[in-house]
């Protein structure tokens, strides 16, 4: 365990103590669940890091856009001005 982990959790069991009302003898729990919601944490950071590295490796293996294709645009919105005027 880094320091940074063991700082983190250490804070999150401290939250968690203050949450219930500071009871006296609960530290080994607030201390498991802090470390539990850490590793949770910590495994949801891995499986996103994990989905972007799929989706960028799979967009870099994709065919490129033909160039002779023409592409789709969406049309230019009214200004500001020709709202108020009515008039394009």
């Amino acid at each position: 365990m880094t320091e940074t982990e063991a700082e983190w959790i250490e804070k999150r069991a401290y939250a968690l103590w203050e949450e219930e009302g500071r009871p006296h003898g609960r530290d080994s729990a607030h201390w498991q669940t802090a470390h539990q919601e850490y590793l949770a944490m910590a495994e949801g950071a891995r499986k996103a890091k994990d989905g972007t590295r799929r989706r960028v490796a799979a967009a870099a293996l994709a065919e490129p856009a033909d160039p002779a294709e023409p592409t789709v645009t969406a049309a230019p919105k009214p200004s500001a001005k020709s709202k108020q005027t009515g008039k394009e």
